[in-house]
């Protein structure tokens, strides 16, 4: 039931940022969802831990809308980065490395960590730190939104 309810909720926001990114710019909805992402990251992963189902799903849909932001823009974010020519090559390279080894490797991480520590709390600390590391470097992008593609 939790996991449908973030679903749901990811799944309604993310069209809606990719639209306001549209109209605003990537470069706004990408530092608002990590903001967002740093500032509820702990009390979220607080409520989904709290053992009522209605607490759970209240914070996994917080975290959902926060992280639409991020998921509804990175991806044209990302391939903006890159001229034409190696475009879709240097983008896929780069997003199947770093997902396979943090994506895959973060579970084993996360229970690693919470077993040497004993602090339950651990992925939500890796959520607030990767957010402020996605903000941090935002602050470095430059906007294309609404501009015309490298093409070399």
């Amino acid at each position: 039931m939790v996991t449908a309810a973030g679903l749901l909720a990811i799944s309604v926001t993310i069209p809606l940022m990719a639209r306001l990114s549209d109209r605003f710019g990537r470069k706004p909805l990408l530092a608002g969802s990590s903001l967002a992402m740093a500032i509820l990251g702990y009390p979220c992963f607080q409520l989904i831990s709290h053992g009522s189902v209605a607490a759970a799903s209240l914070g996994a849909v917080l975290l959902a809308v926060a992280f639409a932001g991020h998921a509804g823009v990175i991806q044209v974010a990302l391939t903006a980065l890159f001229p034409t020519r190696v475009r879709y090559s240097a983008y896929s390279i780069g997003f199947s490395i770093t997902t396979a080894l943090f994506g895959g490797a973060a579970p084993l991480l996360m229970t690693y960590l919470i077993d040497r520590t004993g602090d339950t709390s651990v992925p939500s600390y890796a959520v607030v730190l990767t957010a402020l590391i996605t903000f941090v470097t935002t602050l470095a992008l430059k906007e294309t939104s609404g501009r015309p593609l490298r093409d070399s």
